[in-house]
This record gives C-alpha cells, structure tokens and sequence, in this order.
C-alpha cells in the first residue's frame, strides 16, 4: 500500500482540510476520493508528487452532457 494525502480546494484555489490515506495506487487513489468527496474540488498528493486534480461530479456530469 501507498500513501496518499488528499486536499479540498476552495474557490479561490487555496488547499484545506488535507487527510491521509493508502491506495495500492494512483488509479485507486483517485478513485478513493472520487467516491468520498464527489461534490469537492480537491487535489491528491503522493509525497511532493501531484497525482490528480479532481472536479466534483456534478460539474463533470453537466460537461459530459454539453
């Protein structure tokens, strides 16, 4: 297992509220946060690598159907 750090992003782009968590990787990282924060703008972190930048879903959602 990896570990991970995952933050929520606020509107104005400043990081908050970061927590720690394991992944077997960066897809399950990802998917992880996905699943626990759909409705934040958040970042996933590995160390000082920025793994993934994520939108909620809601905001993907209305995207894809555009």
């Amino acid at each position: 297992m990896l570990t991970y750090r995952h933050y929520s992003v606020d509107p104005s782009g400043h990081l908050n509220s970061g927590e720690w968590f394991a992944a077997e990787n960066d897809a399950d990282a990802i998917a992880q946060i996905g699943v626990q924060h759909p409705n934040e703008l958040c970042e996933v972190w590995q160390g000082q690598r920025l793994v993934a930048k994520l939108s909620p879903a809601k905001v993907t959602a209305r995207l894809e159907r555009a």
